[in-house]
């Protein structure tokens, strides 16, 4: 293999507290696997596994996941739950009892689970990091620690604003009580020593890195190294025909037109961003209503029934739908446990009546689909159908975002905030140097008929155009658009006979379709421009977000077809082999480093010699005061 060529096969322990869905463990599991297929020999260590909530590989046998530490609770109470005190301890427990089985040569225990257990050449730490000194001092193995964002940040009452003046800066504010801020000084505290004992330490963002150096004042002077997540791209590539035979994926599988938004049920991911946008198509007519009724946003991510956050926030999304008249359905990776709910009608089927594989949110009539904890065979169907028309990812100042990574790596175009670690990853587009095709509108009538660019061809319904040649401004002026554009105007082509022209047109989509690697050479668009981007940057305002997704729905066939591949060569950059290569030579410079028992052993004769001569500049001091007299 690749590794076992340009070094020798190295022992890696991976430890990540909770293995469940979402980012932070999808870049866990890939950076194992990308190790692993270089030949080195990688084991996870874990404080929580749940076999219903977590990625394919670490339950498949693809990766070796030991639990540890899971016999302490999570929490204390509801009332009082020390979430991050019980976290922390969990964490230490882990430690512990890796560092005896490790030791102690077996057989097995309570107290060496994992008896006899080879030793490590090196721990990669992520999330939580005050495992390190204890891990470092107990094994006497060096330590990488990934930072994908300081925990002081997250859990402490802090805000991350940016300023206006200065670009790509950020401050931090913080509004919370002096009782939160009272019990978070010790934690931060712990946590900004520990971080500082890692061997190295790494940073998922240039985001990231800056607000690491703000949150940690005595580290500054030792900002985190930056490698970036990367993704399995043949994965992420796979036969979206093979997944569609899975179960699963028969539970959400349509052609109608679809938005997708992939984000854990957590309140700060925003995800009401997205159903207020989609909204917003009907409501500032933008779409007829036949156009608006034929679309569907489905709404997928990690759910967690014990975690109140998940709980709280996918009860605000329901009722969210209902406030803005939107019927919705809420599904789950292995079986639909929600009725579909309706603001407009009583007579809508009752999905519990359905099985699994029956169970079609199409048939429903449901425009918002709540799928939780989707499976693999599901993500794959959703970011390679060609029903999918845009991922809308609405999280601000994310640190760093996996997700638009997933769908550049199946060419779908992006919305997503313009802040945090996306503004790293994601091209925005030109929007003024885009061609899109729209129909005519009727004078009287602002509403925008839009013909979708699918493999399927089901055109939408709305009223036909009389004129030919007709200038539609789609996007109107707009400071959140910082200055691109004051308004789009296309001149859209004379629409001659539907009946006379629809095969053609037909066919001709069907071969767009067909040609994108044709588009790797030097395809031009119909105007003669190749598109240059991978998705929108703007912020997050439900109005903006509208007229984007708008503006990307009416792209024409050929324009479609060069972004796809703008965004599958842009991906290239952030394949998981490059992260296997990046990561290995991080822990060859680790390992290489002095033994750390020596070090320590250095450090101690250091600091029993500047001890011993205290000592003696004190009994100098006490026979000068007394000694004379």
């Amino acid at each position: 293999m690749n590794g076992q060529q340009q070094g020798s096969k190295m022992r890696i322990g991976f430890i990540h507290p909770d293995l469940g869905l979402g980012g932070a463990e999808r870049f866990v599991v890939d950076a194992a696997i990308s190790l692993q297929r270089r030949g080195h020999d990688v084991v996870m260590f874990t404080s929580r596994h749940d076999p219903s909530r977590c990625f394919e590989e670490t339950r498949d046998g693809t990766l070796k996941v030991h639990v540890l530490g899971s016999s302490l609770p999570r929490l204390l109470h509801p009332r009082l739950p020390l979430t991050i005190v019980f976290s922390i301890l969990r964490s230490l427990l882990l430690t512990i009892l890796l560092i005896i089985s490790l030791i102690l040569p077996g057989p097995a225990s309570a107290f060496n689970p994992l008896s006899p257990l080879k030793k490590f050449d090196v721990f990669i730490v992520d999330q939580q990091s005050v495992c390190v000194p204890l891990l470092r001092i107990g094994t006497g193995t060096r330590v990488v620690f990934y930072c994908h964002f300081p925990d002081k940040l997250l859990s402490g009452g802090w805000e991350i604003e940016s300023i206006s003046d200065q670009k790509d800066q950020v401050r931090l504010k913080r509004n919370t009580s002096w009782k939160k801020k009272l019990y978070r000084w010790p934690i931060d505290k712990l946590e900004e020593w520990t971080t500082g004992q890692a061997d190295i330490i790494l940073s998922n963002s240039q985001f990231t890195s800056k607000i690491y150096c703000k949150a940690f004042p005595s580290l500054s002077n030792r900002p985190p190294r930056v490698i970036y997540p990367c993704i399995d791209l043949e994965a992420y590539r796979a036969n979206s025909e093979m997944a569609e035979k899975d179960e699963g994926v028969k539970m959400i599988m349509s052609s109608q037109p679809t938005f997708i938004s992939l984000n854990r049920f957590e309140a700060k991911k925003n995800v009401a961003l997205a159903i207020e946008s989609f909204a917003k198509l009907r409501d500032d007519h933008l779409l007829s209503s036949d156009t608006f009724e034929s679309l569907r946003l489905v709404i997928a991510g990690g759910y967690d029934p014990s975690l109140f956050d998940n709980r709280e926030t996918l009860a605000s999304l329901k009722t969210l739908c209902d406030n803005l008249r939107l019927n919705y359905s809420v599904l789950s990776s292995d079986s639909t446990f929600q009725t579909t709910l309706s603001s407009q009608s009583t007579s809508e089927p009752n999905l519990l009546s359905e099985s699994t594989s029956q169970a079609n949110p199409k048939s429903s009539n449901s425009q918002i689909i709540f799928l939780l904890n989707f499976t693999t065979s599901q993500r794959t169907y959703l970011l390679n159908s060609q029903s999918t028309l845009t991922l809308l990812y609405t999280p601000s100042n994310e640190h760093f975002g996996i997700v638009p990574l997933e769908a550049m790596a199946c060419g779908v175009p992006i919305i997503c905030v313009d802040s945090g670690g996306p503004k790293e990853t994601v091209i925005n587009l030109n929007m003024s140097s885009i061609p899109i095709q729209l129909s005519g509108t009727s004078s009287k009538n602002p509403v925008i008929n839009t013909t979708l660019q699918l493999d399927s061809f089901e055109e939408l319904k709305g009223e036909d155009s009389e004129h030919d040649n007709d200038t539609i401004r789609i996007l109107e002026d707009s400071d959140g658009w910082k200055g691109q554009t004051k308004g789009i105007t296309t001149q859209t082509q004379g629409i001659e006979s539907n009946t006379r022209n629809t095969k053609g047109v037909v066919d001709q989509r069907k071969k767009d379709i067909k040609d994108i690697e044709g588009a790797k050479n030097t395809r031009k668009t119909e105007e003669g421009e190749r598109v240059k981007g991978t998705g929108f940057l703007i912020p997050p305002n439900p109005e903006i977000w509208s007229k984007a997704l708008l503006y990307l729905i009416s792209l024409s066939p050929s324009t479609r077809t060069s972004l796809k591949y703008s965004a599958k060569s842009h991906s290239k950059q952030f394949d998981i082999t490059i992260l296997g290569e990046k990561l290995e030579k991080v822990c060859e410079e680790v390992k290489e480093m002095k033994d750390l028992h020596d070090e320590l052993g250095d450090w101690l004769i250091r600091f029993s010699g500047s001890m011993i001569l205290v000592s003696l500049i004190g009994l100098w001091a006490i026979w000068r005061i007394y000694g004379m007299s």
